[in-house]
Protein backbone atom coordinates (compact mmCIF):
# COMPACT_ATOMS: atom_id res chain seq x y z
CA UNK A 1 0.00 0.00 0.00
CA UNK A 2 1.25 3.48 -0.89
CA UNK A 3 0.80 6.44 1.45
CA UNK A 4 0.09 9.95 0.20
CA UNK A 5 0.41 12.92 2.50
CA UNK A 6 -1.45 16.11 1.62
CA UNK A 7 0.16 19.03 3.40
CA UNK A 8 -2.11 21.93 4.34
CA UNK A 9 -0.72 25.00 6.05
CA UNK A 10 -4.13 26.36 7.01
CA UNK A 11 -6.88 24.73 9.01
CA UNK A 12 -9.69 25.92 6.75
CA UNK A 13 -9.63 23.35 3.94
CA UNK A 14 -12.29 24.12 1.36
CA UNK A 15 -11.54 21.49 -1.25
CA UNK A 16 -8.54 19.43 -2.21
CA UNK A 17 -7.76 17.73 -5.49
CA UNK A 18 -5.23 14.92 -5.23
CA UNK A 19 -3.59 13.23 -8.21
CA UNK A 20 -2.05 9.96 -7.15
CA UNK A 21 0.77 9.02 -9.47
CA UNK A 22 0.38 5.28 -8.94
CA UNK A 23 -2.35 2.72 -9.33
CA UNK A 24 -1.85 0.66 -6.15
CA UNK A 25 -4.06 0.93 -3.10
CA UNK A 26 -3.21 4.14 -1.32
CA UNK A 27 -3.68 5.80 2.02
CA UNK A 28 -4.31 9.54 2.10
CA UNK A 29 -3.61 11.68 5.16
CA UNK A 30 -3.93 15.43 5.60
CA UNK A 31 -1.37 17.24 7.71
CA UNK A 32 -2.19 20.56 9.31
CA UNK A 33 0.52 22.30 11.32
CA UNK A 34 2.63 19.12 11.30
CA UNK A 35 -0.17 16.96 12.68
CA UNK A 36 -2.21 14.35 10.83
CA UNK A 37 -5.87 15.25 11.13
CA UNK A 38 -8.86 12.97 10.76
CA UNK A 39 -10.52 14.87 7.94
CA UNK A 40 -14.24 14.24 7.38
CA UNK A 41 -16.24 17.07 5.83
CA UNK A 42 -19.07 16.15 3.42
CA UNK A 43 -19.63 19.82 2.61
CA UNK A 44 -16.04 20.19 1.34
CA UNK A 45 -15.01 16.84 -0.10
CA UNK A 46 -11.77 15.61 -1.56
CA UNK A 47 -11.55 14.78 -5.26
CA UNK A 48 -9.01 12.02 -5.87
CA UNK A 49 -7.65 10.60 -9.14
CA UNK A 50 -6.18 7.09 -9.21
CA UNK A 51 -4.61 5.87 -12.47
CA UNK A 52 -6.23 2.61 -13.55
CA UNK A 53 -5.41 0.18 -16.34
CA UNK A 54 -8.51 -1.88 -17.28
CA UNK A 55 -7.95 -5.53 -18.00
CA UNK A 56 -8.39 -6.67 -21.59
CA UNK A 57 -12.02 -6.91 -22.62
CA UNK A 58 -13.39 -5.41 -19.41
CA UNK A 59 -16.09 -2.76 -19.41
CA UNK A 60 -14.77 0.46 -17.88
CA UNK A 61 -18.27 1.42 -16.70
CA UNK A 62 -17.77 -1.21 -14.01
CA UNK A 63 -14.64 0.38 -12.52
CA UNK A 64 -15.24 2.10 -9.19
CA UNK A 65 -13.30 3.39 -6.22
CA UNK A 66 -13.43 1.54 -2.92
CA UNK A 67 -12.50 2.44 0.63
CA UNK A 68 -11.94 -0.31 3.19
CA UNK A 69 -13.96 -2.68 1.05
CA UNK A 70 -16.91 -0.32 0.55
CA UNK A 71 -17.93 0.95 -2.88
CA UNK A 72 -17.74 4.71 -3.39
CA UNK A 73 -20.64 5.46 -5.75
CA UNK A 74 -19.46 8.94 -6.68
CA UNK A 75 -16.67 7.68 -8.89
CA UNK A 76 -16.12 7.48 -12.64
CA UNK A 77 -13.55 6.04 -15.00
CA UNK A 78 -12.13 8.61 -17.40
CA UNK A 79 -8.92 8.84 -19.41
CA UNK A 80 -7.16 5.94 -17.68
CA UNK A 81 -8.10 7.18 -14.22
CA UNK A 82 -10.78 6.52 -11.65
CA UNK A 83 -11.86 9.87 -10.24
CA UNK A 84 -13.93 9.91 -7.08
CA UNK A 85 -15.38 12.17 -4.44
CA UNK A 86 -14.91 11.35 -0.78
CA UNK A 87 -15.65 13.40 2.32
CA UNK A 88 -12.83 11.86 4.31
CA UNK A 89 -9.23 10.73 4.24
CA UNK A 90 -8.52 7.02 4.37
CA UNK A 91 -7.38 4.06 2.32
CA UNK A 92 -8.58 3.80 -1.28
CA UNK A 93 -8.35 1.48 -4.23
CA UNK A 94 -10.01 0.59 -7.55
CA UNK A 95 -12.02 -2.52 -8.43
CA UNK A 96 -14.02 -3.78 -11.37
CA UNK A 97 -17.43 -4.39 -9.81
CA UNK A 98 -19.42 -4.97 -13.00
CA UNK A 99 -22.42 -7.29 -12.77
CA UNK A 100 -23.51 -9.54 -15.62
CA UNK A 101 -27.22 -9.60 -16.45
CA UNK A 102 -28.50 -11.94 -19.12
CA UNK A 103 -31.21 -9.54 -20.31
CA UNK A 104 -29.17 -6.36 -20.85
CA UNK A 105 -26.70 -7.35 -23.58
CA UNK A 106 -27.27 -5.07 -26.56
CA UNK A 107 -29.82 -2.95 -24.70
CA UNK A 108 -29.52 0.79 -25.34
CA UNK A 109 -28.80 1.31 -21.63
CA UNK A 110 -26.44 -1.63 -21.16
CA UNK A 111 -23.43 0.46 -20.13
CA UNK A 112 -25.55 2.70 -17.93
CA UNK A 113 -26.93 -0.35 -16.13
CA UNK A 114 -23.40 -1.69 -15.64
CA UNK A 115 -22.40 1.70 -14.22
CA UNK A 116 -25.32 1.90 -11.77
CA UNK A 117 -25.13 -1.71 -10.64
CA UNK A 118 -21.34 -1.55 -10.19
CA UNK A 119 -21.89 1.30 -7.74
CA UNK A 120 -24.43 -0.92 -5.97
CA UNK A 121 -27.27 1.51 -6.57
CA UNK A 122 -29.35 -1.17 -8.26
CA UNK A 123 -29.57 -4.90 -7.86
CA UNK A 124 -31.17 -7.29 -10.28
CA UNK A 125 -34.60 -8.87 -9.97
CA UNK A 126 -33.27 -12.41 -9.58
CA UNK A 127 -32.04 -15.18 -11.88
CA UNK A 128 -29.31 -12.89 -13.30
CA UNK A 129 -31.97 -10.55 -14.72
CA UNK A 130 -32.15 -6.76 -14.49
CA UNK A 131 -35.54 -6.23 -16.20
CA UNK A 132 -34.44 -3.00 -17.92
CA UNK A 133 -37.80 -2.26 -19.50
CA UNK A 134 -39.83 -2.93 -16.36
CA UNK A 135 -41.33 0.07 -14.58
CA UNK A 136 -39.47 1.67 -11.70
CA UNK A 137 -41.62 1.85 -8.59
CA UNK A 138 -41.61 4.62 -6.01
CA UNK A 139 -40.17 2.22 -3.44
CA UNK A 140 -37.39 1.13 -5.80
CA UNK A 141 -36.38 4.71 -6.52
CA UNK A 142 -36.23 5.67 -2.85
CA UNK A 143 -34.13 2.58 -2.16
CA UNK A 144 -31.65 3.71 -4.83
CA UNK A 145 -31.41 7.12 -3.12
CA UNK A 146 -30.62 5.34 0.16
CA UNK A 147 -28.04 3.19 -1.63
CA UNK A 148 -26.24 6.10 -3.27
CA UNK A 149 -26.12 7.89 0.08
CA UNK A 150 -25.05 4.72 1.89
CA UNK A 151 -27.62 5.80 4.45
CA UNK A 152 -27.64 4.16 7.85
CA UNK A 153 -31.17 2.76 7.97
CA UNK A 154 -30.88 0.77 11.18
CA UNK A 155 -32.77 3.33 13.25
CA UNK A 156 -35.83 3.30 10.97
CA UNK A 157 -37.99 0.53 12.38
CA UNK A 158 -41.48 2.08 12.24
CA UNK A 159 -43.25 3.62 9.26
CA UNK A 160 -45.32 6.79 9.28
CA UNK A 161 -47.25 5.55 6.23
CA UNK A 162 -50.17 3.19 6.68
CA UNK A 163 -49.46 1.35 3.43
CA UNK A 164 -45.78 0.66 4.21
CA UNK A 165 -45.40 -2.48 6.27
CA UNK A 166 -42.64 -2.60 8.87
CA UNK A 167 -41.61 -5.91 7.28
CA UNK A 168 -41.32 -4.53 3.75
CA UNK A 169 -37.83 -4.50 2.21
CA UNK A 170 -38.22 -0.80 1.39
CA UNK A 171 -39.70 0.41 4.70
CA UNK A 172 -36.50 1.81 6.21
CA UNK A 173 -35.48 3.58 3.01
CA UNK A 174 -38.90 5.21 2.66
CA UNK A 175 -38.87 6.36 6.28
CA UNK A 176 -35.35 7.77 5.85
CA UNK A 177 -36.40 9.60 2.67
CA UNK A 178 -39.50 11.02 4.35
CA UNK A 179 -37.56 12.19 7.40
CA UNK A 180 -34.90 13.91 5.29
CA UNK A 181 -37.45 15.52 2.97
CA UNK A 182 -36.37 13.62 -0.13
CA UNK A 183 -39.76 12.02 -0.72
CA UNK A 184 -43.28 12.66 0.48
CA UNK A 185 -46.44 10.63 0.51
CA UNK A 186 -49.41 10.85 -1.82
CA UNK A 187 -51.89 11.98 0.85
CA UNK A 188 -54.12 10.37 3.47
CA UNK A 189 -51.10 8.86 5.20
CA UNK A 190 -50.12 6.82 2.15
CA UNK A 191 -46.84 6.51 0.27
CA UNK A 192 -48.04 4.17 -2.50
CA UNK A 193 -44.72 2.26 -2.63
CA UNK A 194 -45.72 -0.14 -5.41
CA UNK A 195 -46.94 2.59 -7.75
CA UNK A 196 -44.80 3.15 -10.83
CA UNK A 197 -42.81 6.34 -10.49
CA UNK A 198 -43.45 9.00 -13.10
CA UNK A 199 -40.64 10.79 -14.82
CA UNK A 200 -41.48 14.08 -13.11
CA UNK A 201 -41.64 12.39 -9.68
CA UNK A 202 -38.21 10.93 -10.40
CA UNK A 203 -36.88 14.40 -11.25
CA UNK A 204 -38.36 15.94 -8.10
CA UNK A 205 -36.92 13.29 -5.77
CA UNK A 206 -33.48 13.38 -7.38
CA UNK A 207 -33.25 17.17 -7.14
CA UNK A 208 -34.39 16.93 -3.51
CA UNK A 209 -31.40 14.66 -2.94
CA UNK A 210 -29.02 16.95 -4.86
CA UNK A 211 -30.14 19.88 -2.69
CA UNK A 212 -29.86 17.76 0.45
CA UNK A 213 -26.23 16.97 -0.41
CA UNK A 214 -25.59 20.55 -1.62
CA UNK A 215 -24.21 19.33 -4.92
CA UNK A 216 -23.72 21.76 -7.79
CA UNK A 217 -24.61 20.64 -11.30
CA UNK A 218 -23.28 22.18 -14.52
CA UNK A 219 -25.57 24.22 -16.74
CA UNK A 220 -24.64 23.01 -20.21
CA UNK A 221 -27.98 22.84 -22.00
CA UNK A 222 -30.17 25.88 -22.57
CA UNK A 223 -32.84 24.06 -24.61
CA UNK A 224 -36.30 23.16 -23.33
CA UNK A 225 -38.61 20.22 -23.88
CA UNK A 226 -41.47 20.66 -26.33
CA UNK A 227 -43.97 19.51 -23.70
CA UNK A 228 -42.63 21.59 -20.82
CA UNK A 229 -46.08 23.14 -20.38
CA UNK A 230 -47.42 19.74 -19.31
CA UNK A 231 -44.91 19.36 -16.46
CA UNK A 232 -46.55 19.79 -13.05
CA UNK A 233 -45.65 23.06 -11.33
CA UNK A 234 -43.93 21.27 -8.42
CA UNK A 235 -41.65 19.42 -10.86
CA UNK A 236 -40.90 22.15 -13.40
CA UNK A 237 -37.76 23.56 -11.78
CA UNK A 238 -36.30 20.08 -11.09
CA UNK A 239 -36.94 19.00 -14.69
CA UNK A 240 -35.25 22.15 -15.99
CA UNK A 241 -32.30 21.72 -13.62
CA UNK A 242 -31.67 18.13 -14.63
CA UNK A 243 -32.18 18.86 -18.33
CA UNK A 244 -29.73 21.77 -18.27
CA UNK A 245 -27.16 19.56 -16.55
CA UNK A 246 -27.61 16.74 -19.06
CA UNK A 247 -28.93 14.38 -16.39
CA UNK A 248 -32.30 13.77 -18.05
CA UNK A 249 -33.03 13.59 -21.74
CA UNK A 250 -36.22 13.57 -23.72
CA UNK A 251 -38.09 10.91 -25.54
CA UNK A 252 -38.86 10.94 -29.28
CA UNK A 253 -39.93 14.37 -30.47
CA UNK A 254 -38.00 16.20 -27.73
CA UNK A 255 -40.70 15.55 -25.15
CA UNK A 256 -40.04 14.86 -21.50
CA UNK A 257 -43.29 12.95 -21.00
CA UNK A 258 -43.58 14.06 -17.36
CA UNK A 259 -46.47 11.77 -16.43
CA UNK A 260 -44.95 8.84 -18.30
CA UNK A 261 -43.59 5.92 -16.31
CA UNK A 262 -39.82 5.71 -15.78
CA UNK A 263 -38.30 2.34 -16.58
CA UNK A 264 -35.49 0.71 -14.62
CA UNK A 265 -33.15 1.36 -17.56
CA UNK A 266 -34.10 5.04 -17.63
CA UNK A 267 -33.58 5.37 -13.88
CA UNK A 268 -30.17 3.71 -14.13
CA UNK A 269 -29.28 6.14 -16.92
CA UNK A 270 -30.38 9.15 -14.88
CA UNK A 271 -28.19 8.11 -11.95
CA UNK A 272 -25.23 7.43 -14.25
CA UNK A 273 -25.59 10.86 -15.87
CA UNK A 274 -26.06 12.53 -12.48
CA UNK A 275 -22.84 11.08 -11.08
CA UNK A 276 -20.94 11.85 -14.27
CA UNK A 277 -22.23 15.45 -14.29
CA UNK A 278 -20.59 16.07 -10.91
CA UNK A 279 -17.19 15.71 -12.60
CA UNK A 280 -17.92 18.03 -15.55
Amino acid sequence: MKKLLVFCLIAGIIQATVLAAFAAELSIDIIVENEIINYNDPAHPLIINIPAVPSAGSNTYGYVAVSNGSILPFSIYRNSEVIFITPRTGTFGVVNNASVFTDTAGHWAENNIIFASARELFSGVGNDLFAPNAPMTRAMFVQVLANIENADLTAYTVSRFTDVSTNAWYMSAIEWAAETGLASGVGDGLFDPSANITREQMARMLVNYIEYRQFTLPLNNASTFNDESSVSAWALDPVRTLHQAGVVGGRAGNIFDPQGIATRAEAATVFMQFITALFN
